[in-house]
C-alpha cells in the first residue's frame, strides 16, 4: 500500500505532472517520414469488392426489414391474444327479469365469478341505470344516480359475488329499459386494471296509470266546447313528481282550464298520484276547420324536467273529434283583419256564407248577425259601446238592423234567395261599421276589448224527411282590439318642468338652453318594453339635465340618440290615470347661417311598445322639434327664429 501510494505522489504531484507533461509533449515519430499518412496494415490485403456487391447489399436489407415486420406482427398478435383474454378472468351477468310493470319495485341482481387462477384486487362495480330509476335502500326510496358504483373486497380463485338493489323502473309500456353493469378489477399478478360488462334489458310489460277522455264526438265549428280528461293510478304504491300534457289539433283556439296549467296552456304538475287516486282537467276552447275533419287531443302524464326540458312519458291517450256537418251553415268572415285583429279607426266589413247541407230543400230561412263588444273575456252589454260606432252600420244582401238587440237580420221576408234554400244550395250577405279611432274607456276595467261575432241560422220550413232534425246552427268568432298609443312631444323654453336659459329669441353665437318634453299615454291593452327615442343633430348638445329625477334617461354620444326606458305601460295610462310625463334639456349656439330662421333641436322622435293582449308592436312617430315654441304659452312667435 505504501509503493502504491508513493507512485501516485509521483504521478500526481509537483514532480510526477512535470514529467507527465514533458511525455505528452515528446514527438511521435512514424514509419515513412513526417506527414506521411498512417495506412492500415489490411488495407492492401482486403480482398476485391464483387461486382453484385450492390444487389447482395439490397438482399440483406430486404430481408432485414421482413423479419421486423414478421417480429412485429408476431408481437401484435401476441399482445392482442394475451390482452385479449384480460376481462375474462371475471364473469358478470344480471340474472334478473325481462319483464316488469312501471313503478313496480323488483329485485336487479347481479353475479360475477372469478374464473382465472389467481386472485383479483381492487373490485369496484358500476351500475348505469335508466333516467328516473327510483333504487331502495334501508327502506328509503331516493332517485339512482346516472352511475351507482360499488366497491368489494378481493376475489379468490373461483369465488362467486352477488349484489342486489330493488329498484322501480319508469318508462311508457312496450318500452325497452337498458341496465348495464360494468366491473373494475386487477389481477394480482399485474399491474394493470381490467374491466368486464353485461347489459340486462327490461320490457315495460304495463303502466298503472290510465288516462281516459270525456270529448264529444262532434263538435260545431267554431263554437265553444268543453273536454274533460280523467287520470287514475292503478298502482300499489305512489306515483311521484307526475305531470299531465295536452297536445291540441290544428284549428284549436284555448280559452280556459280547471285547474290552471302551470306552464303555458299545455302542462299541468300533478305531483304524487296515490293509489286508487283520481284527478280531473276540465279544458274549454274552440275548434275550426272544415267540416267533417277529424280532430285529434292527445293526453300524456310522466315526469316533467323545468331545467333540462325533458319529458319522459308514462302513459298516452288520443281522442278524436270531428268537425260536425251541420244541416244548415253559417260562417262569418272580417275582411282586412290581420290574423283576427282589428285596429280602432278602420271599418270593419264582415262577410256571412250560408249553405243547405241536407239533402232536401229548405224552405224560410233566417240569418242574423250579432256584433257585440267584450271587455276583459265579458260582454259588455248595453252599456255606451266602447269601441264600435253602431251609427255608421250598413247592410249588405237585404239585411236589416235591429237597434234592440244590435243584432242584423235577413229574411225570407226581404231576401227572396232565403224563402227555398235547395240542396247544396248557398249564398253570402254582410254589413260594415267603423270602429271609434280612441275607445271610449271609462274605467279601468274596460281593458283588452274585442269584437265578437255571433251568428245564427234556422228554418221554419222544414220537409217531412227532415222532421225531428234541428236545422238551427249557431257559431261565434272573436276579433282582438289592438290598443292606441298616444305619443306628444314639445319644446319650451318659459314653461314646463325645467325652465330654458340663454337668450330668447336665440342669437348668433350666445348659448339658449332648450326643453323637450316627452308625454306617453296608452288605452286598452298593457304594453311591455315601451322605450322613447330621439336624435340630436350635430349642432344640438346634451345638457344632461332630466326630469323627474332618477327616470330611465340617457343620452348615446356616439349615435346621438336619447332614450327613455319606459318599461311595462298599463292599459289605461293617461286615460283612467295619470300620462308618463319626461324631460330633457338640450343646447344649440346659433351661427350666422341661422339667422332669420329656426333650429331643429331633436329628430325622429318615436314612442313604441308591444301590445301584450294581441302581440302586436306598436310605434308613434313625430317628425322633429325646433326653436318654434308652438307648446309654450310664455313665448311668442318672435322668439322662434335666431336674430343678430
Amino acid at each position: 500500500m505504501e509503493r502504491l501510494e508513493e507512485l501516485e505522489q509521483k504521478l500526481y504531484g509537483p514532480e510526477g505532472n512535470g514529467a507527465l507533461a514533458r511525455r505528452v509533449r515528446k514527438p511521435v515519430v512514424l514509419p515513412g517520414g513526417q506527414g506521411d499518412e498512417v495506412k492500415p496494415a489490411w488495407e492492401d490485403v482486403r480482398p476485391p469488392k464483387p461486382a453484385n456487391s450492390l444487389f447482395y447489399t439490397r438482399m440483406v436489407k430486404i430481408f432485414i426489414g421482413a423479419a421486423a415486420v414478421i417480429a412485429f406482427l408476431g408481437a401484435a398478435f401476441f399482445l392482442f391474444m394475451y390482452l385479449g383474454t384480460r376481462g375474462q378472468e371475471v364473469e358478470i351477468t344480471i340474472p334478473g327479469r325481462e319483464t316488469a310493470e312501471a313503478g313496480e319495485v323488483f329485485t336487479i341482481p347481479v353475479s360475477f365469478r372469478n374464473i382465472s387462477s389467481v386472485a383479483v384486487k381492487e373490485v369496484e362495480l358500476t351500475l348505469v341505470l335508466p333516467s328516473g330509476t327510483v333504487i331502495r335502500e334501508q327502506g328509503q326510496e331516493t332517485t339512482a344516480p346516472a352511475r351507482l358504483t360499488r366497491a368489494f373486497d378481493d376475489l379468490a380463485p373461483g369465488e362467486v359475488r352477488q349484489f342486489e338493489i330493488a329498484a322501480r323502473l319508469f318508462g311508457e309500456e312496450g318500452s325497452i329499459q337498458k341496465i348495464e353493469a360494468v366491473l373494475l378489477y386487477r389481477p394480482e399478478n399485474l399491474r394493470a386494471r381490467f374491466s368486464s360488462k353485461t347489459v340486462h334489458e327490461v320490457r315495460i310489460s304495463g303502466v298503472p296509470l290510465s288516462l281516459s277522455w270525456d270529448a264529444p264526438e262532434t263538435i260545431a265549428r267554431g263554437q265553444e266546447t268543453a273536454l274533460t280528461l280523467r287520470y287514475t293510478s292503478r298502482g300499489r304504491i305512489p306515483f311521484e313528481n307526475l305531470s299531465v300534457r295536452l297536445e291540441y289539433p290544428l284549428g284549436f283556439t284555448w280559452k280556459s282550464a280547471e285547474p290552471k296549467p302551470v306552464i303555458g296552456d299545455t302542462i299541468w304538475e300533478i305531483g304524487t298520484l296515490d293509489p286508487d287516486e283520481t284527478g280531473v282537467i276540465a279544458v274549454r276552447g274552440m275548434l275550426v276547420g272544415e267540416e267533417g275533419d277529424l280532430k285529434p287531443f292527445v293526453a300524456q302524464i310522466g315526469t316533467f324536467d323545468r331545467v333540462s326540458k325533458e319529458w319522459r312519458t308514462y302513459q298516452a291517450a288520443t281522442v278524436e273529434t270531428r268537425i260536425a256537418v251541420t244541416p244548415l251553415l253559417v260562417e262569418g268572415l272580417l275582411g282586412a283583419a290581420r290574423e283576427g285583429i282589428v285596429n280602432p279607426g278602420t271599418e270593419l266589413s264582415f262577410t256571412l256564407r250560408y249553405r243547405n247541407n241536407t239533402p232536401y230543400a229548405v224552405k224560410n230561412v233566417t240569418i242574423r248577425a250579432f256584433v257585440e263588444e267584450m271587455s276583459g273575456g265579458q260582454a259588455v252589454g248595453g252599456r255606451t259601446p266602447l269601441i264600435l260606432d253602431f251609427a255608421t252600420l250598413h247592410t249588405s244582401g237585404g239585411g236589416v238592423f235591429d237597434g234592440a238587440t244590435r243584432a242584423v237580420i235577413w229574411g225570407p221576408g226581404n231576401v227572396r234567395e232565403l224563402r227555398e234554400l235547395d240542396p247544396a244550395e248557398g249564398g253570402e250577405v254582410g254589413f260594415t261599421i267603423n270602429t271609434r279611432s280612441r275607445p271610449a274607456m271609462r274605467a279601468a276595467a274596460d281593458r283588452e276589448v274585442s269584437v265578437r261575432l255571433r251568428m245564427e241560422i234556422d228554418a221554419a220550413g222544414a220537409p217531412k224527411e227532415l222532421a225531428g232534425t234541428n236545422l238551427r246552427s249557431a257559431v261565434a268568432k272573436e276579433f282582438k282590439v289592438r290598443s292606441v298609443l298616444l305619443f306628444a312631444a314639445r319644446s319650451l323654453f318659459r314653461s314646463g318642468p325645467l325652465l330654458g336659459a340663454g337668450a330668447l329669441p336665440p342669437k348668433v353665437g350666445e348659448k339658449s338652453v332648450y326643453t323637450i318634453l316627452w308625454e306617453a299615454r296608452n288605452f286598452t291593452n298593457d304594453l311591455s318594453a315601451a322605450v322613447a327615442r330621439a336624435s340630436l343633430p350635430a349642432n344640438v348638445r346634451w345638457e344632461n339635465v332630466t326630469y323627474p329625477a332618477g327616470s330611465r334617461i340617457n343620452f348615446n354620444e356616439a349615435s346621438g340618440e336619447v332614450r327613455w326606458d319606459i318599461g311595462d305601460m298599463r292599459a289605461g295610462t293617461g286615460v283612467t290615470d295619470a300620462a308618463l310625463v319626461a324631460a330633457f334639456q338640450v343646447s344649440v349656439v346659433p351661427t350666422e347661417a341661422d339667422l332669420g330662421r329656426t333650429i331643429v333641436l331633436a329628430r325622429d322622435l318615436r314612442l313604441s311598445g308591444r301590445d301584450v293582449f294581441t302581440g302586436d308592436d306598436l310605434t308613434k312617430e313625430i317628425k322633429e322639434l325646433s326653436t318654434e315654441l308652438r307648446e309654450d304659452s310664455a313665448a311668442g312667435f318672435q322668439d322662434w327664429t335666431v336674430i343678430q
